[in-house]
């Protein structure tokens, strides 16, 4: 049988101390009431982290704070900041997240006064990718602001990150919600009713892009109690001069982001397609091309290395990965932050000498969560080069993710305990049969060793091909 690797079970949670494991910098790179986010180091490996740290003693409601896990370990796309892992101990709970070193949007709003359009729309379209990716899985962010979305580096051309998901809620087509929630200048007029969709995060949307071009918001006050009563009327001006030089495209999306009734709002997947948006869309003349041998390789491999090439890819940064994820997004056309079988079928034909027949198996082996579509992490895990998988301090890693007792040793029911958290393999076997693969000593367990010729392996061969293979190459 197969089983279904979801990303969720791969992000692991540690009742330990943290400080055996990250090293904690000086620096504090944010406050608030939950607690604070501090820079820190991965112990071993040197890998730079943020770290938000909640004292347990502010901790008023703990289903919403375990739902924001929950969704944070679900997220996986480029926009949206990347959770590694947890830890728990008896006064503080920890979450070890990307580091984006760029800042704030917001910051950089007042910093320039205003962008131009080839910037905002640049800008714009990472945000409503990770909102449409929200929406699609049926997400609201419900407090999308400029302050929560972080530029990885300090370049206003370097990726965004969407960021803080304590308001997030999911949301269906029948009911809606009711919990009257967000920040004053960018919440929407049916979240103040009390009654609204996930078309709230499109109208927070539509006040930013109308501060990026203008450098001032739509609706304004001396106070909170001012600044909400314009929003209730939500009657859109465009009659300050720097609208002048903006083009009517672009005030045409305004009016469609910022539209009173959510009905008639336009939606995330709708302003991705805006003439505005695509007006500003610069095509990559260096097409990059996909490793189909890498691919290949991964569809050959057993079924506990694809899920370890998965667990790698949620701990690899951004940046180590920049091209593989260029290439993701180049795929995904749709700009739906997963791949389907066109687009892949789309990308890869002519590339090799594989069939429809043979192009969707692949497909279907990459696809380990059995979505029927391709995430970018099972992506970038196909497409990891040897150097990042080989890497000594990323064997040791991942051999731990597994080695919940940390014995040296991994047995069936750690496998089990990681890979299946809500039971639904029902053949008793099938965690032993996952050992036996890897077990060479056949004492059933896989030792690190054992773990690491799994993963030198580039496909389901033999020991002794192995063992030729190893000899006539570098393995770096």
């Amino acid at each position: 049988m197969e089983l279904a690797v979801k990303r969720e079970s791969l992000i692991s949670s540690h009742q330990a101390n943290i400080r055996n494991h990250y090293r904690f910098t000086l620096s504090t790179l944010g406050e608030g009431s939950y607690g604070f986010v501090r820079a820190a180091n991965q112990i071993g490996s040197g890998i730079p982290r943020a770290i938000k740290v909640i004292p347990k003693s502010r901790i008023k409601n703990k289903e919403t704070l375990e739902r924001e896990i929950s969704i944070m370990k679900q997220m996986d796309h480029p926009n949206i900041v990347k959770l590694y892992e947890t830890y728990d101990d008896i006064k503080y709970l920890y979450l070890v997240m990307e580091l984006c070193q760029g800042g704030e949007l917001f910051d950089k709003i007042i910093e320039l006064g205003h962008f131009s359009e080839k910037v905002a729309a640049k800008l714009l379209s990472q945000m409503l990718a990770s909102i449409s990716f929200l929406h699609g899985h049926g997400i609201a962010h419900r407090d999308l602001k400029p302050e929560n979305f972080l530029f990885l580096e300090n370049d206003i051309y370097s990726p965004l990150k969407l960021i803080d998901f304590g308001l997030a809620k999911t949301v269906d087509k029948v009911t809606k919600l009711t919990t009257k929630t967000g920040t004053c200048y960018y919440v929407s007029p049916e979240v103040l009713n009390g009654s609204y969709t996930e078309k709230c995060d499109i109208w927070s949307l539509g006040v930013i892009l109308f501060m990026m071009l203008s450098g001032y918001p739509p609706f304004d006050g001396e106070s909170d109690t001012e600044i909400l009563a314009q929003v209730r009327v939500g009657e859109l001006k465009f009659d300050d001069p720097v609208w002048e030089k903006i083009s009517e495209s672009a005030k045409d999306l305004l009016n469609k982001m910022l539209h009173k009734d959510p009905e008639q709002r336009i939606s995330a997947t709708q302003c991705l397609e805006h003439s505005w948006l695509s007006q500003y869309e610069t095509c990559n003349t260096e097409i990059i091309k996909p490793d189909v041998e890498s691919m290949k390789a991964y569809q050959k491999s057993t079924h506990l290395r694809k899920t370890v090439l998965n667990y790698m890819a949620t701990q690899c940064s951004t940046s180590d990965l920049a091209d593989q994820i260029a290439l993701f997004q180049q795929i995904d056309t749709n700009k739906d932050g997963k791949l389907s079988l066109d687009e892949m079928n789309q990308v890869l034909e002519g590339l090799d000498d594989m069939n429809a027949q043979q192009l969707q198996q692949l497909f279907f082996d990459i696809d380990t969560d059995m979505s029927g579509s391709i995430d970018l992490t099972e992506f970038l895990a196909a497409m990891l080069e040897r150097k990042v998988y080989l890497n000594e301090q990323m064997l040791l890693n991942a051999f731990k993710r597994f080695d919940l007792d940390d014995s040296g040793l991994i047995s069936a029911e750690e496998l089990q305990e990681v890979l299946d958290q809500d039971k639904s393999v029902q053949d008793i076997d099938f965690w032993s049969q996952l050992i036996r693969e890897v077990d060479e000593d056949g004492d059933g367990y896989i030792s690190y060793q054992d773990f690491v010729k799994m993963m030198e392996k580039s496909s389901e061969t033999s020991v002794e091909t192995l063992r030729k293979s190893l000899n006539s190459e570098d393995i770096s």
